[in-house]
């Protein structure tokens, strides 16, 4: 359990730091609709063969044997010089939402229990923590004492523990028993337990009770949590980490919702025709690659995996999802492909490079000659010719994005809790 918390957090710093990887290249932000522009080595979903190994690709992309140009199919670019943009989230971040999401790490990464100072008395469904001592004809054996151990006496298992647990009977003398009582139990070892030293015969274990326990909570957290969860000395620092985290995940979602709100501008102001059979080239990539990633190759699972993981989505409602998405991002990639050839925007290889190996080190690709096989649907070449259309974008876009006229405003949310906090002021001074 030690350092659980840290962990996740740093992993989703990767993702952060992987999907902001335009960073590298002028803070670009890689904009994957529903990942039909870059095919991902995993989906979000767990496949139903999790732990089968991916079979090896030999599939052609049918995608590749387009070269196409956004100048021969944009008819109309329009004025992108002060795009107007509205943002309504909740970008702020407070000492309380980091309280929240510690409480959110807490009930999801690990089993973290502190002394329930109300109960004084085992009972149904509770949590104790307890030293034992275990003997075999009154002599102790080896790996039969331990200290400061949470059991969660109704499973006869440890807090946190998966599959067998103790040996049968083990917690049974726990039940009813009282805050500081030291109490016997009596058990016996099954006749194949695994050390036949102890196998078939009767054990006593010597129960401590210290403490019944509850789920912890934020407000329970102490420098010691912060030093073993956070590799940090004080409450104080750990909820800086948070704050931190909290921050540019805020700054991710904000920008997010800026490139989101520019491209629906481009999109509903701009003039463009999209060539179907493009379209359906590119729909069969996708489909294949999430096929492969999902199904394990295997296309007579797909109709049961997306009504497993996709709320019950028909394999044709799916089809009809990725093509509207592939077409809307096709559009927008035409029309940025034009921006980058009128703002003269040169291709840097630093930069490129730069920008490859954060979404390396972000945790989502192996290397980079995986990341190119990966969105070559197995072909590295094509995969880096696309890689390398999609940044000439990302520049394009950001290019947009340093003269648009942005506006922060509240969201209905935040105004009802604004005014539920002014009339909560207005009765107080009553």
């Amino acid at each position: 359990m030690k350092n659980k918390i840290m962990a996740a957090i740093l992993t989703s710093a990767m993702l952060i730091s992987m999907t902001a990887c335009g960073d590298a290249a002028n803070n670009s932000q890689t904009e994957e609709s529903d990942q039909t522009q870059a095919p991902a080595e995993n989906d979000n979903n767990t496949p139903e063969d999790s732990g089968t190994e991916t079979p090896k690709s030999s599939y052609v992309s049918e995608s590749r044997k387009f070269d196409l140009h956004g100048s021969d199919y944009v008819t109309e670019l329009c004025d992108y010089s002060k795009i107007p943009v509205t943002i309504t989230g909740d970008y702020e971040v407070t000492q309380e939402k980091a309280e929240a999401y510690l409480n959110q790490l807490i009930a999801s990464y690990g089993s973290f229990y502190v002394p329930d100072e109300s109960k004084t008395k085992v009972g149904e469904g509770d949590i104790v923590n307890v030293d034992y001592a275990g003997k075999v004809d009154g002599v102790a054996f080896e790996n039969g004492s331990a200290e400061d151990q949470v059991i969660d006496v109704d499973n006869n298992r440890s807090v946190g523990q998966f599959g067998g647990g103790f040996i049968p009977g083990f917690t049974d003398a726990l039940k009813n028993a009282k805050k500081g009582d030291v109490i016997d139990g009596t058990v016996t070892f099954p006749e194949d337990y695994n050390n036949t030293d102890l196998a078939g015969k009767e054990a006593v274990f010597t129960f401590t009770v210290n403490a019944i326990m509850r789920p912890m909570t934020a407000a329970d957290a102490d420098d010691a949590f912060a030093k073993e969860q956070f590799n940090v000395d004080t409450v104080e620092e750990m909820y800086q980490v948070l704050i931190d985290y909290l921050k540019g995940t805020a700054q991710m979602a904000k920008q997010s919702d800026i490139t989101g709100a520019i491209q629906d501008y481009m999109m509903e102001n701009c003039k463009y025709e999209i060539p179907e059979d493009y379209v359906e080239a590119r729909l069969k990539d996708y489909r294949y690659n999430f096929i492969l990633t999902n199904c394990q190759g295997d296309e007579s699972k797909l109709e049961s995996f997306l009504m497993t993981n996709y709320n019950g989505t028909s394999v044709d409602e799916a089809e009809e999802i990725w093509r509207k998405s592939i077409q809307e991002e096709v559009g927008m990639g035409f029309i940025l492909d034009v921006v980058a050839e009128r703002e003269n925007i040169a291709f840097d290889e630093e930069k490129y490079n730069e920008y490859l190996e954060s979404m390396v080190s972000g945790g989502a690709y192996e290397s980079v000659d995986k990341l190119y096989e990966t969105y070559g649907y197995g072909d590295p070449e094509y995969g880096k010719m696309y890689t390398k259309k999609i940044y000439l974008e990302n520049l394009a876009l950001n290019k947009i994005k340093e003269t648009a006229v942005i506006t922060e405003k509240e969201n209905a949310l935040q105004e009802s809790e604004q005014q539920d906090g002014k009339q909560q002021d207005h009765t107080e001074q009553e």
